[in-house]
């Protein structure tokens, strides 16, 4: 989703000191965020025993930000699509949406919009590995994500173009390469799968009614787009958002047979953490590290609504971290 409600910002790791970040606890917060999740054994045996302890590992709260009793309403539906593969003995799907392709600006009009794969992109691929370890002590076959990139939507919506968008999915790749998941995680990028003329034509039949925007919406669409924009052009794109979102979920509809995750929770998708402890979507900004009050570092979301609070630079990623990522953002909450 990248038009729409407008992002909460979570809030951010508070420190009164420079970023100042040796790599040992850069490498070390990495370590943590991989550990394994904990889970019971041994693995349970009826297909009823799975599909239930597999339901209880996604929605804990190292994968879920939803509350036990907020979980139990997706409950019925996903153990359904879940205990159908059980039955058949094949790999759980699970589909994550990951974004267009790109992150938002910082600084609309000032800085760029973002399409380097980077922190944000190796944490959200360490939550799915952790979880495709546990659902695989639970059960054999194991499990397959499909990490999708609505790009169409995007070059739609945003105008961004589709070399951009394909470049960050080639840098995701190769990401996914570096930490042996080519055979357990891959992205299914939308221009790869379907035509811009089957997208425009059904685009061309979906209508949307009238918006308002307020101010805030407007600083939405504004970080999206990359650069300021007024209400008028703001409630045009969040109509014709309106359009490529359901566009995108007529087509996604024919092809996705397993259970459906979004980065936060929506009224029927359960949400999966991109990054620990997180209830954002990474495409929103920039995932940075900071420092809790007790001195640990911890990750955030930074965003063109909370990056003016913090003193922010540019690391190399330290020895131990995947090539594909180039630097790692340190922040520090400016008193």
């Amino acid at each position: 989703m990248h038009l729409g409600a407008p992002h909460r910002s979570l809030p951010a790791p508070v420190a009164d000191h420079a970023p100042d970040f040796r790599d040992e606890e850069i490498a070390g917060y990495l370590a943590r965020a991989a550990r394994p999740h904990p889970g019971a054994r041994p693995a349970p045996q009826s297909a009823e025993a799975i599909v239930s302890a597999v339901y209880d590992a996604l929605t804990h709260r190292r994968f879920s930000a939803l509350s036990r009793e907020g979980a139990r309403r997706y409950r019925e539906a996903v153990a359904g699509v879940l205990a159908g593969f059980v039955r058949r003995g094949q790999p759980l799907e699970f589909w994550l949406d990951i974004g267009p392709g790109y992150r938002a600006s910082l600084r609309p009009g000032v800085a760029p919009l973002g399409f380097e794969v980077g922190l944000g992109e190796l944490l959200m691929l360490t939550q799915v590995s952790a979880f495709l370890r546990h659902v695989a002590a639970l059960y054999p076959p194991g499990a397959r994500f499909r990490l999708v990139v609505d790009n169409l939507c995007g070059l739609r919506t945003n105008d961004v173009a589709l070399e951009r968008t394909i470049g960050y999915c080639d840098g995701l790749r190769r990401l996914i390469g570096e930490m042996d998941l080519a055979g357990e995680a891959r992205p299914f990028v939308e221009s790869e799968e379907f035509s811009l003329a089957e997208y425009d034509a059904l685009l061309e039949h979906v209508k949307a009614p009238a918006l308002q925007a307020t101010q805030a919406e407007v600083d939405n669409v504004a970080r999206f787009l990359g650069w300021r924009c007024n209400a008028q052009e703001a409630m045009e794109r969040m109509r014709l958002y309106r359009r490529t979102g359901a566009t995108t979920e007529l087509l996604l509809g024919r092809v996705v047979a397993g259970v459906r995750l979004t980065q936060r929770a929506a009224p029927v998708t359960l949400g999966f953490r991109s990054f620990p402890g997180g209830d954002a979507r990474i495409q929103c900004g920039e995932i940075a590290l900071g420092r809790r009050p007790d001195g640990r570092v911890a990750s955030f979301l930074l965003t063109s609504r909370n990056v003016d609070l913090y003193d922010c630079a540019r690391r190399s990623a330290p020895p131990g971290f995947p090539s594909t990522v180039k630097h790692v953002t340190v922040a520090s909450r400016i008193v």
